[in-house]
């Protein structure tokens, strides 16, 4: 448990990364857009210094907001790209094909491309802004993609009629990395995009890259060009923890912007925080799901705990009475066992820590100290309180001092699990900043704790009915098997609880795995506009189905062992008794029928109690946090695996029973003498 921190930071981040990763580079990176100006408005500038001052001013942008913004973007990439305008090849008849075409400009064009035919053009000699200059100068020099040119009909040498001057294409190329995210950003760059245009013709739209230096004749057509920056976002360096700061600080430098010198404005926009922010409330969820689902698994393990610190004072019910004959009272008995549980747990708690220390480490993760150090606290201390608290203590004749808190304790216990149902109810899943609320982690505990505490109240006026009409009956068996259900059963409070918790929490972890898996085959992009929707690939599906089969296959053991220690803890006062039957004349088939008399009733009691609150669970708990929503799939009644449900019962009922005629046999082979001092002792 000490490492669960550390996992489900290292969940989180996963799939942080898992999610920017499948977004395209057009929605994943860093975007900004604002008009291009005239490279050396400043004055008296080269237009290679005009086009490096835009660069810079671009690359510095976010350079102010600081880590962790900063440490996780690339080096700024950007095109200032014309309107475009209708072109024809000179000399040719218009086709009953539209073609249209923008210029583009960027420092390290020649970078993304391969040329394929021709040459990369050179910088235009004309002004845009003086007519005559711009008709006796050389044509504007071209470069379009392969894709374009074969759609469009061009080829290189072919010139185009275009508003401002000429067009010649000196070459073709193909994009050197055409996965990459330059081209994602620029599609139109690598192939024509088809529209449609006013008078119903088709229309094939593109880009051409001019040289750089040509946007000092083109000074007037590019003035009013849109420029498109983006930085790359190293997704491989992002850390969950990270993602609420990186989220404002976009927002921070959206509301700002940056100025360049000429005096246009370069604007940000916010789609990354808001993609930050839906993936980090999808973890909050998935985070709070997992949460309870370890919550009633831990309770398991506390009731298992506890019956075998009372397994371990049963057996030594001789020694503690002949302590007490030579004056040793109660306080100086618990002391003993306090102090022998801390021996088995200083270890075990080092050993722990260490463990969890060294796989988070292993994995990446970054031990969290604290946690580390609460875990290993809380198992210093359950067991010698576990133990202590075990040592039995003298009958009184008045009865127990204890009896009336346990009203108060059950009755605080069914409050807290109203109050937690009721604010599921109401709010689903509330994440704070600190982590989940505790009494909403702990629902499905606090509910089975309460079926419990209604179950155990109403399991002796049910044993009471069934010993009256026992008593009718001329067996034998059922006479004194009823009375011992009723007056000594064998599994007491700490197993009954244990069976309960660890079957209710069985259902709720195949119901909640049921109805995750029935939302995964209907999830569909258009109901969660925000991020796309989950899927098995991603890693807090994996994380939740694993941590869901996990607590069912831990908690079905934990109830076969609460069951094994629940029959040891009370093996002496059963084998007294057992004696006794046999000097009476018990068969053993008899003595067999008086066991499962004890084990039988409470354990059929538990099981059913278990599944009912399981599927009470399950449709409170799974219906709040609304899971179909969550994976991002149309919003449906949670569903149960009735199969799966029916062979966890059969399983826990097979247990019990082996578990009843091993008690029987056991206690059968030894003699009757020996079975009536063992009882008398």
């Amino acid at each position: 448990m000490t490492a669960a921190p550390a996992a489900l930071a290292s969940i989180a981040t996963q799939e942080l990364r898992h999610t920017l990763s499948d977004f395209p580079a057009v929605r994943r990176d860093l975007t900004a857009s604002g008009f291009f100006g005239y490279p050396s408005a400043g004055g008296g500038r080269s237009t290679a210094e005009g086009l490096a001052t835009i660069a810079d001013t671009i690359q510095r942008a976010p350079a102010g907001l600081g880590s962790p913004l900063t440490s996780l973007l690339e080096p700024a990439q950007w095109v200032a790209t014309t309107d475009r305008d209708e072109v024809q090849v000179v000399g040719s008849e218009p086709g009953v094909v539209g073609t249209e075409l923008g210029l583009a400009v960027t420092p390290d064009w020649l970078t993304h491309v391969e040329i394929t035919d021709g040459r990369a053009p050179t910088a235009w000699t004309g002004d845009d802004d003086d007519p005559e200059s711009a008709a006796s100068a050389p044509a504007v020099e071209i470069a379009v993609s392969s894709d374009a040119a074969e759609q469009m009909g061009i080829a290189v040498g072919d010139v185009l009629a275009f508003e401002i001057a000429p067009l010649r294409v000196t070459g073709l190329y193909r994009p050197a990395d055409p996965h990459g995210d330059f081209w994602q950003h620029q599609p139109q760059l690598a192939a024509p995009i088809e529209r449609r245009a006013d008078d119903g013709r088709k229309l094939l739209v593109a880009d051409a890259f001019v040289d750089p230096e040509s946007t000092a004749g083109l000074s007037t057509t590019f003035a009013g060009a849109r420029l498109q920056a983006w930085y790359p976002l190293r997704t491989a360096e992002f850390g969950f923890d990270d993602a609420p700061i990186v989220a404002q600080q976009v927002r921070q430098l959206s509301a700002t912007g940056e100025v360049f010198p000429s005096g246009e404005l370069l604007m940000f926009s916010s789609i990354l925080a808001s993609d930050l922010d839906a993936i980090t409330q999808r973890v909050a969820v998935a985070t709070s799901l997992m949460v309870l689902l370890v919550a009633g698994p831990i309770g398991v393990v506390l009731a298992v705990l506890a019956l075998a610190t009372r397994a371990i004072a049963q057996r030594r019910a001789a020694t503690f009475t002949l302590a007490r004959v030579r004056g040793a009272d109660g306080a100086r008995l618990r002391l003993a066992m306090l102090l022998e549980g801390l021996v088995l747990a200083v270890p075990a708690a080092a050993l722990g820590a260490g463990a969890a220390v060294a796989i988070t480490t292993a994995t990446g993760g970054h031990p969290d100290v604290g946690a580390v150090v609460l875990g290993a606290l809380v198992v210093i201390a359950a067991p010698p309180l576990l133990m202590a608290a075990a040592v039995p203590t003298p009958a009184r004749v008045d009865g127990s001092p204890t009896a009336g808190w346990r009203w108060v304790g059950e009755l605080v216990v069914v409050g807290l699990a109203a109050a937690s149902v009721f604010l599921l109810v109401r709010g689903g899943v509330v994440d704070s900043a600190d982590g989940p609320d505790p009494l909403l982690a702990a629902a499905p505990l606090l509910v089975a704790a309460a079926g419990t505490f209604g179950v155990l109240r109403i399991y002796p006026l049910l044993m009471r009915a069934a010993q009256r009409s026992s008593r009718s009956s001329r067996g034998a068996v059922a006479l004194v098997g009823t009375a011992r259900a009723t007056y000594a059963p064998t599994l007491g409070f700490a197993t009954a609880f244990a069976l309960i918790v660890g079957i209710s929490v069985a259902v709720f972890s195949l119901g909640t795995a049921s109805t995750l898996a029935f939302a995964l085959t209907r999830t569909d992009a258009a109901t969660r506009r925000e991020i796309p929707p989950l899927d098995a690939g991603h890693p807090l599906v994996g994380a939740v189905f694993a941590l869901l089969w996990t607590a069912v296959a831990i908690t079905l053991v934990l109830c076969l062992v609460a069951v094994v220690l629940g029959v040891v803890s009370t093996s002496r006062q059963r084998d007294g008794v057992i004696g006794i039957l046999r000097v009476l004349g018990f068969s053993p088939a008899q003595l067999r029928g008086v066991v499962a008399w004890e084990l039988t009733p409470v354990a059929l009691v538990a099981i059913v109690a278990g599944v009912v609150l399981g599927i009470v669970e399950v449709l409170v708990v799974v219906t709040a946090i609304d899971l179909p929503s969550f994976v991002g799939a149309d919003s449906s009644a949670p569903s149960l695996d009735p199969l799966a449900t029916t062979a966890l019962v059969v399983l826990t009922a097979a247990a019990v029973a082996v578990t009843a005629l091993a008690a029987a046999a056991i206690a059968g082979r030894r003699s009757p003498a020996v079975s009536l001092r063992m009882g008398m002792e």
